[in-house]
């Protein structure tokens, strides 16, 4: 039925299959892993909220507006008329 050379190859997918799954785990966003609260550096009702990572070693964030003392991210619009 089986000879050696099916029982090879099956092994050798079943390894590749590890391999691939691992490699594709490691892919990832380290950061993303990390739970760091978000950082606002604000006034009184406006504010920009850093994210823990970075782009290109600057900072990265949204704009926030405090609501009833929540703050929440701004939706940037390009024709505010609407």
């Amino acid at each position: 039925m089986w000879n050696r050379t099916r029982t090879l190859v099956a092994v050798l997918w079943i390894l590749s299959l590890v391999a691939v799954a691992r490699w594709a785990s490691a892919q990832g966003d380290p950061v993303l892993h990390t739970l760091q609260p978000p950082v606002v550096y604000a006034g009184e009702d406006v504010g920009f909220r850093v994210y823990p990572r970075a782009w290109n070693e600057q900072p990265a964030g949204r704009i926030v507006v405090r609501i009833d003392g929540e703050w929440r991210e701004v939706q940037m619009r390009a024709d505010a008329s609407r």
